[in-house]
């Protein structure tokens, strides 16, 4: 049996910054970029070297202006895609513990409930880590049953 490997496998590390209040930090993607004004997590490809989670905390710091412990980040999912001759393998981390105040100097910052949103307003693919960090959520941290119920 033979295993045929992608020619091209384009890692890309993403964080879900969430909130007490459970929204989500995003940004749209820029013009030059695919999914060209859609929703994003800060997220970005690997650099030769670099460890998963140190990418994701760069991106962040990149992208939004804060600091995250790449020790701190949770593992959500990964998700593959492929567009014409890449295949990009998308890993979702979590934190709700930065340092800094969040900025984005080259457009604004969204915040979104994950459980109540527009899923056009995302790119495909973070639509699919989206869907996966709901699951997560419901999974790992189900929401307290309502008072009456006690």
């Amino acid at each position: 049996m033979k295993i045929h490997a992608p020619a091209h496998v384009v890692l890309v590390a993403c964080t879900a910054l969430e909130f007490p209040n459970g929204l989500l930090a995003m940004f749209p993607r820029k013009k030059e970029q695919h999914g060209a004004g859609s929703l994003a997590f800060p997220g970005g490809k690997l650099n030769v070297g670099e460890g998963v989670r140190g990418c994701a905390a760069r991106e962040v710091q990149e992208e939004l202006g804060v600091s995250v412990d790449p020790k701190g980040l949770k593992l959500v999912t990964c998700v593959t895609a492929v567009r014409g001759s890449k295949t990009y393998a998308f890993v979702l981390f979590h934190t709700n513990e930065w340092k800094g105040r969040m900025s984005n100097n080259e457009a604004y910052l969204a915040f979104v409930d994950p459980f109540n949103f527009d899923p056009t307003s995302l790119t495909y693919a973070d639509r699919i880590l989206m869907q996966n960090f709901r699951a997560w959520k419901e999974q790992f941290f189900p929401s307290p049953p309502p008072l009456n119920n006690l």
